[in-house]
């Protein structure tokens, strides 16, 4: 009898110990998913900004990484669920398993203190041709690398990785890297998009902080932008690219450079920017034979950083820096010219180069022909009829030569109604709608019926259209 009382008490013992095992183990469990989401979701916040985002299988590799997959972000948000910029697989390194259970375990600790943040995403597919870094490269082809990849082709927009197969190109994974070093009171940031054997693009930046702190608040701390540095390291793509829409269009790969240079320019002159000559013809060698090209330099006057996207929108980051673009061991100081913005029409039904055409009264239909020698900066498809008349000097025609007439415009802070904005495009905007509080948005194009706009989003922008119903008003900036 007694022998079966104490059996009862062993066996309520014995499961009281297996139940705080099981509770411990499932409590350890919890906070360890709670940690590792934590950190996705911070370096996503920090990468990319507040562009939602989804993923999956957040865990820890044996090291103390964290990995994740199928990451999925959202540019337009809730609008436009359907256009996104997918990741295969997330990998955030970490100083390893004692820096985890340091800070896992410190309930005083809110946020680990970390000097570098470093997060590589594979995978990348961008079929709306979005950046993935959304906003830190520029004008980059997602699945390419390369600046401006389809500028001149008449009917393409963006390649995807299969037509860059179809190109002869043997495309790899596509992988995007941000790097964030704490340094004392400095940042120094590194994002690449490789997709070895075609091309590499490079971002580097320097910031001021105004104090140390953790990597993981770098979204949360004000700094000032010292300086910006972009380096591209073309694999193949550019020769690739050139042979591939001179077939396409039925013409050659000397006559499309003229084309691709002609319209890069006309690009920059819609923002009211023009490169010096001898910067275009520099950036024509890379658009002709590859290799590397480089450009940046320090700001005159730092930017803050809640501006610097602004900035590069409206053109403000280019002409406050010290600019230096590099070719072939060359460094020539890129001199800019400022004037009031260009914008080229069509852009929301055209390519740009068809855009182009069409401005200069040429039917994007028709077939174009073999530049003459030396001809610089104009499209050679321009016939005699319609080709700008040479300044006496006998410099070079370039897009920027060409008439242009501007209606008279409001000043700033002006409001202007639904019928006034297809004279403001390429201009600064607050814009109220049903849906959304006001934003700043510059006005990339207008019709009858809807506006096509570019806002300030997180670490980039985006581009998204607002139709007449949801309009309320808007007022220029500038």
């Amino acid at each position: 009898m007694n022998r079966k009382v104490a059996s009862g008490k062993g066996t309520s013992k014995s499961f009281k110990v297996i139940l705080g095992l099981v509770l411990m183990i499932g409590g350890t469990g919890f906070l360890f998913l709670q940690q590792v989401n934590f950190l996705v979701g911070r370096s996503l916040l920090i990468a990319l900004g507040d562009a939602e985002s989804t993923y999956r299988s957040a865990w820890f590799e044996w090291d103390g990484d964290v990995v994740a997959k199928d990451v999925v972000v959202y540019p337009y948000g809730q609008e436009q669920k359907d256009v996104m910029v997918r990741f295969s697989t997330f990998h955030l390194e970490t100083p390893g398993w004692f820096w985890f259970l340091r800070n896992a375990f410190n309930r005083k600790v809110i946020v680990g203190d970390l000097d570098r943040l470093h997060v590589t995403l594979a995978g990348v597919t961008s079929n709306d041709g979005i950046e993935p870094s959304l906003g830190d490269l520029g004008p980059i082809g997602a699945a390419s690398a390369s600046p401006l990849e389809a500028a001149g082709c008449l009917n393409d927009d963006l390649w995807i990785h299969s037509e860059l197969n179809e190109m002869g190109l043997g495309p790899s994974q596509t992988t995007l890297e941000f790097d964030y070093r704490i340094e004392g009171t400095q940042v120094l940031t590194s994002v690449v998009l490789d997709t070895p054997g075609v091309s590499t693009t490079r971002m580097e930046r320097r910031e001021q902080l105004p104090k140390e702190i953790s990597a993981l608040l770098l979204d949360q701390a004000p700094s000032m932008v010292k300086s910006e540095r972009w380096h591209v390291r073309d694999q193949g793509f550019v020769k690739a690219r050139n042979a591939h829409c001179a077939k396409k269009d039925g013409t050659d790969a000397q006559t499309f450079v003229a084309r691709h240079v002609d319209t890069v320019v006309r690009l920059l002159e819609s923002g009211g920017l023009a490169p010096d000559p001898a910067s275009i013809e520099a950036y024509r060698s890379f658009a002709s034979e590859g290799g590397e090209l480089s450009f940046g330099g320090d700001f005159t006057q730092p930017i803050h950083s809640a501006e610097l996207y602004e900035a590069h929108d409206s053109g403000a980051a280019l002409l406050r820096m010290n600019g230096i673009l590099e070719r072939k061991g060359r460094r020539l100081a890129v001199q800019w010219r400022q004037f009031d913005p260009r914008p080229l029409k069509g852009l929301d039904a055209l390519t740009p180069f068809a855009a182009l055409q069409r401005e200069r009264g040429i039917d994007p239909s028709v077939a174009t022909a073999t530049p003459q020698p030396g001809a610089v900066g104009t499209s050679a498809s321009v016939p005699a009829a319609v080709m700008p008349v040479a300044p006496p000097t006998g410099k070079p025609v370039y897009a920027s030569s060409l008439p242009t007439s501007a209606p008279a415009l409001l000043p700033p802070g002006s409001q202007l109604a639904w019928n006034d904005l297809p004279h403001y495009r390429g201009h600064l905007l607050f814009i109220w709608t049903e849906h959304n509080p006001p934003r700043q948005m510059t006005l990339v194009d207008a019709n009858g019926q809807e506006l096509n706009v570019s806002a300030h989003l997180g670490g980039g922008h985006a581009s998204y259209r607002i139709g007449r119903g949801a309009f309320i008003r808007a007022t220029l900036i500038q």
